[in-house]
């Protein structure tokens, strides 16, 4: 079972590794949802519907945590946790992005006020106007330990590509460097993406693929709509991944979905199809930051060269753990998690 592999592997503490992870980071206010007097609104299907039917025309939002944000901080905080010796390259001019790993700033980060609903967040995101002029050279500033960290690492994080358009010449020069990594890349909610700025990205991971194996991690829906964007069928078929893997001509494709996480890889990443059923979350604390936390994960394990089950496994517990808990799991409280629940799939 991939999840009792998983034991061993985290009680090693030697299986660790360098890590670099890119481009983001955001302030994330957290804030219940109150109508207009006193009750808390409490899901976010209830606050559509109050709003769609004009059952409430204005809300009181009340603030009760300052976290730091960002897929690539959030990426980062959980490679941390693993033990992995982090390099976080990151927007983060602000006290709260202050981390125990090296970090260099590439200038302030975004704002995000989150709505906390029982199961769900709705998240609005205040950028500063300086990220679309974001290119490669605020990273070329620090090249030098830039592209030290990259050639010396054993997995990379890219991260918020819908936010970053110009991660994209930033790996056509990734694919000058000598990577011997794997390189994950996180694109953020694509579902406003348009077919041309698509077919960019697949561009870029394809050039960037021939110089080191390329996954993409993305949620169903996130899939669902690159597969649109590349006319990749829809259907639910079990090789919809595989398929997709080969349109977009890189080395692997994960899907990160409550039920359960699937992967399509080549031969460089273990090659074919993977499932790994997730856990049922036993309490919900925060969701937000969890698909970041799968991704950190899943890069570990695959620069570690775990098999790609295992690497879902991890995902998944990284992801279950943050959901429970509201914090980052440390490769001892991972193993501890995984030492007591029992395996998906099996009885209690």
């Amino acid at each position: 079972m991939p999840y009792e592999r998983l034991v061993a592997h985290l009680s090693d503490p030697s299986g660790t590794l360098p890590v670099v992870c890119l481009p983001d980071g955001s302030v994330d206010i957290l804030c219940h949802v109150y109508d207009g007097g006193r009750d808390r609104v409490s899901s976010r299907k209830e606050f559509g519907r109050r709003i769609s039917t004009g059952a409430i025309r204005s809300v009181r939002l009340e603030e009760y945590d300052r976290q730091p944000g960002g897929q690539a901080v959030n990426a980062a905080r959980q490679a941390h946790a693993l033990g992995d010796e982090v390099t976080l390259f990151g927007h983060l001019d602000h006290p709260l992005l202050t981390f125990p790993f090296e970090t260099y700033s590439m200038g302030p980060p975004a704002e995000v006020t989150v709505l906390s609903f029982d199961r769900t967040d709705l998240m609005f995101s205040r950028e500063p106007p300086d990220i679309d002029g974001w290119s490669f050279a605020e990273l070329h500033e620090n090249e030098a330990p830039f592209r030290g960290r990259i050639e010396r690492a054993g997995s990379v994080c890219l991260a918020n590509w819908v936010s970053f358009r110009e991660l994209m010449p930033t790996m056509r020069t990734l694919a000058t460097y000598d990577i011997a990594c794997p390189v994950v890349l996180d694109p953020g909610d694509l579902s406003g993406s348009v077919e041309q700025d698509i077919e960019e990205l697949r561009d870029a991971m394809a050039h960037l693929d021939e110089t080191c194996p390329v996954v993409l991690s993305a949620n169903g829906g996130e899939l669902r709509a690159l597969a649109k964007g590349l006319g990749v069928t829809q259907d639910a078929r079990p090789e919809r991944e595989r398929d997709l893997r080969a349109a977009l001509d890189i080395a692997g494709v994960v899907r990160h979905d409550e039920p359960a996480a699937l992967s399509a890889t080549d031969d460089r990443l273990g090659g074919g199809m993977a499932r790994v059923e997730n856990f049922d979350a036993r309490s919900i604390t925060r969701r937000t930051g969890a698909g970041d936390r799968f991704t950190a994960g899943l890069a570990h394990a695959l620069g570690s060269g775990l098999d790609p089950e295992a690497a879902l496994a991890l995902g998944n517990a990284c992801a279950t753990y943050f959901i429970e808990n509201g914090a980052t799991g440390t490769r001892e409280a991972l193993a501890a998690f995984l030492a007591e629940r029992p395996a998906p799939g099996t009885d209690d």
